[in-house]
């Protein structure tokens, strides 16, 4: 009799044990980790959850509330598209509980949903693949309970790809076994939920593992062996050795700053210069051979038609989910990430490789839930530590059982296939620390530091200005993102994780079911002593040298360096010794219950109970709640603007703040906190770190989200320049120092009227901190200078400097949001996103010669009164560009209606000119003069132009994006495709298990 299943004579307690238990295991895992989210007093406010998802998943629902299709939010760099934002998920059929509760419980219930969901489907997948009810419990909980997923509560976009991707496993897993059509609609339904709901890097990686398994099971035995040889240590070592010979040969031709390349060039350096033109060359190529050689074997070949079958379901995702991606792809194409010579970054939140330690033991670097009680920024590289998980715990016994099956060769199909998924996400995750450059230019020795070059500067994000590749150029990461197409536009290397805990599951769901195979149980014992002897040494040894440990930490400069306060020597020595100790108290129970598992009914449940309790220790910690009050009320520095407001108001009665990103109190580094978390959406909400305005009609000049457009960033990058003697004696700098420089006139153009800026600048030389250039024809608001040189205030100045670190500047100098110009200078046509074609022009346009920019001999232009207009639209405008106004002219506009879709103005011109609105040129914008429809003009490179007759005009923008409308059409077509097929296969049956022996049979 099965230990799983109470046979007919068991008693009540069996059944409780063995069915009940398992259950109430779950229960209590869920509890711990997300009690608390339903609690109504309390909200998760961490990271991107509080001050990115919170406010911008608000700001669809009012657009909903309001009678409009989500598709436009004003509130964001001169306005940008909601709809075509990924990260807004306007579309997601679960965003279903936003219309059903209070957004407060929607936002907490629609986090939970998916962490349910992720367990689920994963119990689904591994069923599926065969795996009893204790390994597919087992293979769930590791899943949807191990850091890298339960952690994506704070970037909900992932956790819900992570919640879909094991049904995408499934369903394409099932169609290469038995090719059944409604499989097909699965993985379809599938990655357009991935889409819609935000996450299109999983659902991509989740067709290229499918791909790659299609290819392998058409492949004959020959031919498996010959694709198995790479595999092969000396393979591995073979390729590594070639992949760095080329990093290091291509350190020998940097490629110049593409700036300054022939000013014309021809079809054919563009096409070299090409990733999109080497991809088609190089699929198109692959693809050929292949097709020649199924043409041969194309009377048993199965391999075309099951790709082509997965080909026709990311088709129809495509589809199902158009009226999202279809304005995502328009504003992909114009941001920074479509940008070669952009300031998007793929690398950041590289995984570290020491880190690999935290699969073994929980807290082993030591955590910072609460306070600094972590030693892992003592480590090297010191300047680069970005964490997207705190930790990559899935259970010690998880890992344990995932080693007593794990090979890449002489073992099964599937076993193969798992070990090699958590082998190349696990690299892959380290993006560009696995990149022999990043190993060889940290290396002491002069002769190699000038064959490859000096590390990337962390200042200077994407692009080296010497033209030497990347620190991870040639890792896994790094080759990822030039082979596949699309590929680099994504970007947070961890992200792969996620296929890591699949894969660790399933496995430790495979071991547990093969525990009675004398394979299995002498690996568990041989490496369970191991991990077992390991720890406690370790442990011994963390005691033994406790004092010294300490004060080792405490003797780091960077112990000091953490916005959660001074390292705590004492505690994150605690963390780490109690996470040894309670790897080692379930490695024993563990072996307790291993040796018991054949004989006792018990046994299965004490498991997962173990299990569940294991991780229920280690990694609730992880998910931080905080008051629900946090989020309401109006924000304090909101409020000190609003009345400034009613004492002078902005003309026209519209303006934007500018809030300078991601800077913290100093206060903060220098002491600790009870509740940090706290404290982060305390202070963030109150500075109105965006988004947290954009639900309380702050409308913010620039912010750094998902992406930004291209043209529209031109105008705020910062750039360093140098101290004059008298600025440096203003700013209490120092004469020849660089400080970093924020292009003033741009803000000015984009009506900025406020400036919300640190209290201290640091060096002048972080562009987090730097405010020099806003100080520049401004006032100060808050606090009030008398006060903070009055003595009397002293205590008060010095809290404020330590808690608060926030000023407000009012801009004198801020262009109104429209205004009418009759002169124009002409520029030539710009292609695509070239860098070269756009760097004359925006810096004649943002050239201001003020203290901190100015070129003797360069001319300074008045944006008041002439725009810059594109070659190809000079003829149409040259008509309405009748030269300067005369002075005393009563010429005005003014926006009568100012709604996310609709813009009215009217104009009164003396002559023919050009109204300007400065909000952002793009496409979908209607403009109507008069009720005549007119073409938008690009002024200014990137501002909405209106061509107007003299005399008094009514101007109207409205935004109708085509692509919302036709993809809202191919989303209906699809619906109607999929509803065809889901009939179709119902009426037809079909077997519920992947057949056994067919998708990794044994002899493979």
């Amino acid at each position: 009799m099965s230990n799983e299943t109470a046979g007919p004579g068991s008693g009540g307690l069996d059944i409780f044990v063995s069915r009940a238990l398992p259950v109430l295991a779950f229960l209590g895992l869920f509890l711990a980790c997300h009690g608390w989210g339903l609690s109504p007093g309390h909200q998760y406010g961490f990271r991107d959850a509080g001050h990115f998802y919170y406010p911008l998943n608000q700001r669809v629902q009012m657009e909903w509330d309001a009678g409009r299709w989500p598709l436009w939010e004003p509130e964001e760099n001169g306005g940008m598209p909601l709809a075509g934002n990924p990260t807004a998920a306007v579309f997601y059929p679960l965003k279903v509980v936003f219309f059903l509760l209070p957004y407060a419980w929607a936002a907490r219930v629609y986090i939970l949903v998916h962490q349910v969901l992720a367990w689920f489907a994963m119990r689904w997948l591994a069923r599926e693949l065969g795996r009893s009810k204790a390994g597919a419990w087992i293979a769930a909980t590791i899943y949807a309970f191990g850091v890298p997923v339960l952690y994506q509560y704070c970037n909900v976009i992932f956790l819900i790809g992570a919640a879909w991707m094991p049904f995408g496993m499934g369903f394409g897993w099932r169609w290469i076994a038995g090719r059944k059509s409604n499989d097909l609609l699965g993985l379809a339904v599938t990655i357009a939920m991935q889409i819609l709901g935000g996450d299109p890097q999983t659902g991509y990686l989740t067709l290229l593992c499918l791909f790659g398994l299609a290819f392998w099971e058409g492949l004959s035995d020959s031919g498996r062996r010959r694709v198995a040889r790479f595999v092969h240590p000396v393979s591995l070592v073979c390729i590594g050795l070639l992949v760095t010979a080329g990093a290091i040969v291509s350190c020998q031709f940097p490629m110049p700053p593409r700036q300054v390349r022939l000013d014309d060039p021809g079809i054919l350096e563009r096409l070299v210069n090409s990733r999109r033109f080497w991809h088609a060359l190089g699929w198109g190529t692959l693809g050929v051979l292949f097709a020649r050689h199924w043409w041969r074997r194309r009377s048993t070949a199965t391999t075309p038609r099951t790709m082509f079958g997965i080909g026709g379901a990311m088709a129809l995702a495509a589809g199902l989910s158009a009226v999202q991606l279809m304005p995502v792809m328009e504003y992909n194409a114009l941001s920074v990430r479509s940008a070669a010579e952009g300031p998007h970054d793929i690398f950041p939140f590289s995984l570290e490789p020491y880190r690999v330690l935290e699969l073994v033991w929980p807290q082993f670097f030591g955590s910072m839930t609460t306070g600094n009680r972590s030693w892992l920024t003592l480590l090297p590289p010191l300047s680069n530590h970005k964490i997207w998980v705190p930790s990559l715990y899935h259970g010690t016994l998880a890992l344990l059982l995932t080693v007593c099956v794990f090979g890449l060769r002489k073992v099964d199909g599937q076993t193969r296939g798992l070990s090699l998924l958590l082998v190349v996400s696990l690299a892959g995750s380290m993006g560009e620390f696995a990149g022999p450059l990043w190993i060889l230019r940290r290396i002491p020795i002069e002769s190699v530091r000038s064959l490859v070059g000096p590390p990337d500067n962390p200042e200077q994000a994407a692009l080296r200005k010497d033209g030497l590749p990347r620190d991870g150029a040639g890792s896994p990461y790094g080759l990822m993102s030039e082979v596949f197409p699309g590929f680099k536009t994504f970007r947070y290397p961890s992200k792969l994780l996620t296929f890591t805990s699949l894969a660790l599951g399933l496995m430790a769901g495979l071991a547990w079911d093969r525990r009675e195979e004398e394979k299995v149980r002498r690996r568990f014992r041989r490496y369970g002593r191991i991990l077992a002897i390991s720890t406690l040494v370790l442990a011994i040894a963390a005691i033994a040298m406790r004092s010294g440990w300490q004060d080792w930490m405490r003797r780091q400069p960077a112990a000091a360096s953490s916005v959660y306060g001074p390292l705590i020597a004492e505690e994150a020595w605690a963390e780490s010794v109690l996470g040894l100790v309670q790897a080692f108290v379930v490695l024993v129970a563990g072996f307790f219950v291993m040796r018991r598992s054949d004989s006792a009914r018990w046994a299965v449940p004490a498991m997962l109970l173990l299990m569940a309790a294991d991780l229920a220790l280690a990694n609730a910690r992880y998910v931080r709640m905080v008051p629900q009050a946090l989020f309401e009320g109006k924000p304090k520095i909101l409020a000190l603007i609003e009345e400034a407001e009613k004492e002078s108001p902005t003309p026209g009665g519209l303006y934007r703040i500018h809030r300078m990103p991601l800077w913290n109190p100093p206060g903060w580094y220098n002491a600790g906190s009870p509740d940090r978390v706290r404290d982060f959406v305390r202070w963030e909400r109150a500075t109105i770190q965006p988004k947290y305005g954009i639900t309380e009609g702050v409308q913010y000049t620039i912010t750094e989200g998902t992406t930004e457009l291209y043209d529209y960033w031109w105008f705020f990058g910062p750039f360093f320049r140098r101290f004059t003697e008298d600025s440096a004696r203003a700013l209490n700098g120092t004469p020849g120092a660089e400080l970093a420089y924020h292009p003033r006139r741009g803000y000015d153009m984009w009506n900025t009227r406020y400036f919300v800026v640190p209290g201290w600048p640091s060096d002048w030389r972080d562009d987090k901190r730097s405010y020099a250039s806003f100080i520049y024809e401004s006032d100060p608001l808050y606090p009030d200078p008398q006060r903070r040189k009055d003595e009397a205030n002293k205590a008060e100045t010095e809290r404020w400097a330590k808690e608060e670190d926030v000023q407000i500047f009012r801009n004198r100098a801020a262009f109104p949001r429209a205004w009418i110009v009759h002169e124009m200078r002409v520029y030539p046509t710009v292609h695509g996103l070239s860098r070269r074609d756009r760097e004359g022009v925006m810096t004649e346009i943002l050239f201001p010669s003020d203290p901190f920019w100015f070129d003797v001999g360069r001319e300074v232009f008045d944006p008041r009164k002439l725009t810059w207009i594109d070659a190809a639209d000079q003829e149409r405008v040259r008509p309405f560009m009748a030269g300067r106004a005369r002075s005393g002219s009563d010429e005005k506009v003014a926006i009568d209606k100012y709604e996310p879709q609709r813009v009215e103005m009217t104009a009164t011109l003396e002559r023919p000119g050009l109204v300007i609105l400065a909000d952002v040129f793009y496409p979908g914008w209607k403009l109507t003069v008069d009720g005549e429809a007119q073409e938008p003009v690009r002024a200014n490179r990137m501002m909405r132009g209106a061509l107007v007759p003299s005399g008094t005009h009514k101007i109207v923008y409205e935004y109708a994006p085509s692509t919302f409308r036709v993809g809202g059409r191919i989303t209906c077509a699809s619906i109607v495709i999929a509803a065809g097929l889901a009939f179709t296969g119902f009426w037809r049956g079909r077997k519920r298990l992947i057949p056994p022996g067919t998708v990794f049979p044994d002899n493979r």
